[in-house]
Parts: structure tokens; sequence; C-alpha cells
């Protein structure tokens, strides 16, 4: 898709096709040995096992590298002696072509939402791997919250309740519907608004400067909201912020005036908190997990020093209860029944929506079968095979 849309935007057709054209033939090599050989398509295998395999693609690799180099040139000689009336044939041939490949591996294999596993027959595999139940799932979400959502990063705990099976997930893998899930119409409104922003700032610039200085933020916009539609690009930085820094350029571009302003009285000392409350906002959830791998780490052998180093990891950044439940499961280690039933409220009162932070109070209180609490944490994870044994011990 980038390469299409940039290719469609831009003047010089044939070098850009040129180069995409000897990138696949070099490619194709490395390819066909990465997808076929069993030493690298086969799980567990040792590294002595692949390791004849792996000098072999990197062989490839090399081969393909010095194969697109050199082919590169006669391929743009060769298209750009067609003229101007083949390109718009040569553009409808690879979209039909495209349409017909779909539509016939869609055929072949109807609509499957089976799960695939990670060898290399997945490359040919026509599946949506789950996703139509998972989709299924944040739109029952979206539902039951519709105004305002269950909150930021909430569809793991959507999924318990709503999944059909003991499958596990943090993601529905669709943007739309997660942000519907997540954060429900207000959600749904902020990301409109943001994406028609940046689509006026994007056509104002191509209309002032022309559609060529503006190709590759097209390109890389649509690849991404493309992949946005099955997957979770938006929580891959890789690919995010390439997307939004290219998206800011075509906003920044459409600011007209250049006059300097002098900051108003306090803005200095304004924009210096904010900065570093910024870094802070990095600092800190880094910190607090340093600070819960040693409190894990030192469980078994020194639980006193644990609970002191979860208390720490608590304070860093009290969104994570997981500091919560260690400190009960190092009070456990201590005989403090108090500090297990203590864990255990503080864990429900920072997260009442988590059956994990449910399952810490059920074992810090010993709460029987048929307690409010035992009933509480079946109806937030109601597919959980055994929940007698929770799976958080305070």
């Amino acid at each position: 898709v980038a390469a299409g849309v940039l290719i469609a935007l831009s003047l010089d057709r044939p070098a850009l096709l040129a180069t995409l054209l000897a990138a696949a033939l070099g490619a194709a090599p490395a390819a066909a040995i990465g997808l076929t050989d069993h030493a690298l398509t086969t799980d567990g295998l040792s590294v002595p096992g692949r390791r004849a395999a792996g000098a072999l693609l990197g062989l490839a690799l090399v081969v393909g590298v010095i194969l697109a180099v050199t082919l590169r040139p006669f391929v743009e000689r060769l298209l750009a002696s067609r003229s101007e009336r083949w390109w718009p044939r040569a553009g409808s041939a690879v979209v039909a072509l495209v349409i017909f490949a779909v539509t016939a591996a869609l055929a072949s294999g109807g609509v499957s939402d089976a799960p695939i596993d990670n060898g290399s027959g997945r490359f040919e595999t026509v599946s949506f791997n789950n996703r139509i139940g998972w989709w299924a799932e944040a739109l029952r979400g979206f539902a039951s919250a519709p105004v305002a959502g269950h909150g930021a990063g909430s569809f793991p705990l959507v999924h318990l309740i709503e999944r059909r099976d003991s499958s596990l997930v943090r993601s529905p893998h669709q943007l739309v519907l997660q942000i519907a899930s997540d954060l429900g119409v207000v959600g749904l409104a902020m990301l409109a608004t943001m994406l028609v922003g940046i689509v006026w700032a994007v056509a104002r610039v191509g209309r002032t400067t022309g559609w060529p200085s503006v190709a590759p933020i097209v390109a890389v916009g649509a690849a991404f909201l493309l992949a946005a539609q099955v997957d979770v690009s938006w929580s891959i930085p890789l690919l995010f912020l390439p997307t939004f820094a290219l998206a800011g350029l075509a906003v920044g571009r459409t600011i007209q005036s250049t006059t300097v302003r002098r900051p108003a009285p306090g803005a200095s000392s304004v924009a210096l908190v904010l900065t570093g409350a910024a870094l802070a906002s990095l600092a800190l959830p880094v910190a607090a997990r340093y600070a819960l791998n040693r409190a894990q780490r030192s469980l078994a052998t020194n639980p006193s020093s644990a609970r002191s180093d979860a208390r720490i990891a608590e304070a860093l950044n009290p969104f994570d209860i997981r500091a919560v439940t260690t400190r009960g499961f190092a009070s456990r280690g201590l005989g403090d029944t108090a500090g297990r039933r203590s864990a255990g409220q503080d864990a429900i009162s920072r997260q009442p929506e988590n059956p994990l932070a449910w399952a810490c109070l059920v074992s810090a209180t010993d709460a029987p079968v048929g307690s409010s609490a035992r009933r509480t944490l079946a109806r937030l994870n109601p597919r959980d095979p055994d929940q007698t044994k929770p799976p958080v011990h305070c």
C-alpha cells in the first residue's frame, strides 16, 4: 500500500518502481530459504542445528543485495521507455490482480477465525487468527459502556469478561474498536478529530506545494491506518512514531505566521514544570519496575526485604498492582495475616475491576466459597477454569 501510494503521487515513477522491483528480486533468494528451510522454520531447535542454515541465509542476503544493485539501472531504463499512457493501464492491472488474489484466497479457504501457529505455514494461511472473536468482545465492551468506555488500556479486563474461551489477549487488534471499548464515544470523537485535522493539513500542503511533496506522508499514513485495522501497529513505536512525526510535519507546514511573540510572564516556569513532569512520567515507572523485580527475586530468601522493595515500587508507580500483590505475598512469607489482608484491600481499591486484585483479596482473607469477594472474582473472570484457586496469592 505504501509503495503504491508513493509511486502514484510521485513524478519519477520509473525510478521508484525500478527500486521496488529490484528490491523484490533481491529479496527473493533469502525469502525462499527463510520460508522453506526446516532449520529456520521449526521451533525448539538448538543453535548448532541452525548454524548451517543461518550461514546459507546470510549468503543469500549478500547475493540478493548484489543482485538488486546490479539490476536496478536496467529495470529503470526499461520502465522509462514506456509511454505515459502505459502507466495508468499498468496501475489498473496491478489493482485488479490484487483484488483477484485476495478474492480467490478468501473463496478457497472461506472466512476462518481459527488460530494460526508461528511456523512458515502462516504465510499462506487464510484466517483472521481469532480477530473476529476479539472484535466482537470489543463491541460488547463498547455496548456496556458507550459514553466514556471502561478506561484507557482496559481491554485485557473486558476480554476476561466477554471472552468465549480461556484464551488471553491484551488488544482486539483493531484501532477503532479498541478506542470504542476503552474510551467510548468520547474517545472516538477525539480520534476522528485528530484524523480529520491531519487529513486537512496534508491536503492543504498538497494543494499548495504539489502532491509529490506529501507523497511520503500519505504513503506511510495509509499503510499505518490499514495495518491498524487488523493489528496493533499503534502500540509499536517503530511504526507509530515515524507516522505521527510525518503527520506533525504536515501540520507544522500549514502555519503561515512567522511572527515571534514575547512569551507571557511565567511561561518559562510553566514549561519547565511540564517538562519535568513529562520526564518523571517516563522515569518513575522504569524505577518502579526495577524495584519490583528486585522484590520478586528476594521473595523466597528474604521476604522482609521483598516487602520493603514492593512498597518502594508502589510509591513510584501507584497504578501497577503487581507491587501490591508482591507485598501481600511477602507478608504471607512473614506470617503477617494483617499485612496480607491490607494488600488485598489495597489491590481492589486501586483496580476494582481487575480480577487479579480480587484474587489477591480472596487468598489473603481465605474467603469461603459463595462469599462476596469470590462472586466478584467469578463475575470479572467467568471463564477461569478453576475459580477456587486464584492465580494470585497474597
